[in-house]
């Protein structure tokens, strides 16, 4: 509309100033209206255009704007959707958390609660313990381990004889294994190790206890029952005395008995067998100090070793008398 109006008005003064100039130029007048005109025209053109180029940059800035209203839109959105997918992963590992902890605590408090018939619980599978290897008897003490006495005492005196000759250990069990203490020569009767007889002359082939320690002074610190020998100790030999093979106090005894007081040397310290095999079949078996010899059945070693037996050896113990090492597992 306004540019409508101004194309008017400059038609307007056009008229105006050619009707100022007079009649004596009219041709002058006419070229000079009709170049006006063009004038005006083109005026009108390049303000036509001026108004639709200002149009266009307007437009343009107004679509320039609304894009980044949109642009700026869709970055809050954006953010916002990040916040709340954040929140979101924060809220469900507080949860699981949550739910975790309260797992665990229902999972205490069914452990702490006693069982009851109407709950079933899983079988319970057998543990099987780990085999434990035992630490085995090696040497000699491999023979007596496996001997029936060592089922039942775990001290045993081993006598290994050869003639009247002998070796003499003390064993002992520690933790199921038997171990040498000590070994030390020896004697034995004089017609070896066999099967003893009242006057025979041999030690008693076998297993024997250890039952009770006696010798000429007092006490030496025995581990068994001791008792001292006096002048009136006897061990009845005779096979028609009621009381055979037992220690007896006696005023007098018979001429076969043996009296106990005559042999300070041999008895300063002494064990005796608990041997019986009926009457005649062997009396006053001991384990002694040595004589000059050979024994009549007793086995016999060195004093000194002799105080250490008497001294170690406690109630259960036993005394084995073989001819071979390998014989010691028999007994």
């Amino acid at each position: 509309m306004k540019l409508k109006l101004g194309i008017v008005l400059i038609g307007i003064l056009a008229v105006i100033s050619l009707a100022g100039c007079g009649g004596n130029s009219k041709s002058k007048t006419s070229a000079q209206a009709a170049k006006s005109a063009a004038s005006s025209k083109k005026a009108s053109e390049k303000l036509k255009e001026r108004h639709q180029a200002s149009q266009k940059a307007r437009q343009k800035s107004i679509a320039s704007q609304k894009s980044a209203a949109s642009l700026s839109s869709t970055q809050k959105a954006s953010l916002a959707i990040a916040e709340s997918s954040k929140r979101s992963s924060e809220l469900s590992s507080q949860q699981a958390a949550s739910a975790e902890a309260a797992r665990k605590s229902e999972a205490v408090k069914t452990a702490s609660q006693p069982s009851t018939s109407s709950q079933v619980s899983a079988p319970v599978q057998p543990v099987t313990p780990p085999k434990v290897v035992q630490p085995a008897s090696t040497g000699i003490a491999a023979f007596v381990a496996k001997s029936p006495s060592a089922r039942y005492s775990d001290q045993i005196v081993g006598v290994v004889a050869s003639g009247s000759y002998a070796q003499v250990y003390l064993f002992e069990k520690t933790n199921s294994v038997w171990q040498q203490i000590l070994s030390s020569s020896g004697r034995v009767g004089y017609q070896g190790v066999g099967t003893a007889q009242e006057g025979s002359g041999r030690t008693p082939r076998g297993s024997y206890g250890l039952t009770l320690a006696f010798g000429t002074g007092g006490n030496p610190g025995s581990g068994l029952p001791y008792r001292q020998i006096t002048s009136r100790s006897y061990w009845i030999s005779n096979t028609a005395d009621a009381q055979y093979n037992t220690w007896q106090e006696r005023d007098q005894s018979s001429s076969l008995d043996e009296h106990l007081s005559h042999y300070p040397t041999q008895y300063r310290y002494a064990i005796a067998l608990n041997y019986s095999n009926g009457v005649g079949g062997g009396s006053a078996f001991f384990l002694h100090c040595n004589g000059a010899g050979s024994t009549a059945g007793c086995i016999s070693v060195p004093a000194s070793v002799m105080l250490q037996l008497i001294r170690r050896i406690h109630s259960g113990a036993r005394i084995i008398n073989v001819t071979s090492n390998a014989q010691l597992a028999s007994y």
